[in-house]
């Protein structure tokens, strides 16, 4: 009984399933080897290395304090974070961190 029962379901669902599947064929005349190497069109990279990052946080004491046991991707986050984000977002994503520091931080970003 479950296994005919189990056939039914497959057969009554499956074609639903594959009717929600949409597929975008790639163009026949397409050749990648034409679309040459990718150009970054930015001159800085999002991500400073590692020890200017770290150059930068060290003068912001009240926050170090609450980053001690953070990883790398938690140090990257922030500065990520304190260049797209305003400071209310700020406020709010990293709120062990003081208000002030949080906008001296952002201020010494730009």
């Amino acid at each position: 009984m479950k296994t005919t029962l189990l056939i039914l379901l497959v057969m009554f669902l499956m074609p639903v399933a594959w009717s929600q599947l949409h597929v975008t064929p790639a163009d026949p005349g397409l050749n990648l080897q034409d679309l040459g190497p990718v150009k970054l069109t930015q001159g800085e990279p999002e991500l400073p290395p590692r020890d200017k990052r770290e150059k930068f946080f060290a003068r912001y004491p009240a926050a170090l304090k609450h980053m001690k046991q953070w990883d790398e991707l938690d140090k990257d986050m922030l500065w990520l974070s304190l260049k797209n984000y305003p400071l209310p977002q700020l406020q709010q994503k990293y709120p062990a961190i003081p208000a002030e520091t949080l906008r001296q931080m952002k201020q010494g970003l730009k």
